[in-house]
């Protein structure tokens, strides 16, 4: 029933990752999953997420900013080409404050530095595809569509130094 609301609705959990690590891609892959996100694909490269995009236009796209061959502002720009209301959220190691600025000057929707916790990416993501969140006040949406989309599916306990 929760999708076929969701369905109804037009609304979707589908992502793509793309990063030239296959143990991350297998990582990130895997927590969407729990999460409760479909991963319709995995790319290693900017070439192969355009190739992929352009078959299964997921709603949502997680995108390293540096692979081999085609990087991921090469990727981000034809994405966005293709469908400029896709949620591409990008991923790097580097430390430049002026990364995250040109990630959104670039049209990409959120920004996470490597590495991070999986916490962390599942707030960022559920934020971005969560306009269900105003659709819920609004009572534009059932209890039980809230309940399945919107409400985190996993949590994971943080310890912390020191505590028991």
């Amino acid at each position: 029933m929760c999708e076929q609301v969701a369905s109804q609705r037009g609304l979707s959990r589908r992502v793509m990752v793309v990063d030239d690590s296959a143990m991350l891609r297998e990582l990130l892959s895997n927590s969407l999953t729990a999460f409760g996100y479909e991963v319709v694909a995995r790319a290693a490269d900017g070439q192969e997420a355009v190739e992929l995009f352009s078959k299964l236009r997921p709603d949502a796209v997680l995108l390293d900013i540096k692979m081999p061959n085609f990087d991921g502002w090469y990727a981000l720009q034809r994405i966005l080409e293709l469908d400029p209301n896709t949620i591409v959220i990008m991923l790097t190691a580097e430390k430049e404050s002026e990364v995250r600025e040109l990630c959104s000057k670039r049209g990409a929707k959120g920004f996470l530095h490597k590495p991070f916790v999986m916490d962390r990416l599942h707030e960022e993501i559920r934020m971005l595809m969560g306009v269900a969140n105003i659709a819920k006040a609004n009572g534009e949406v059932s209890d039980e569509y809230y309940q399945y989309w919107v409400k985190p599916k996993v949590s994971f306990p943080h310890k912390v130094d020191g505590e028991d």
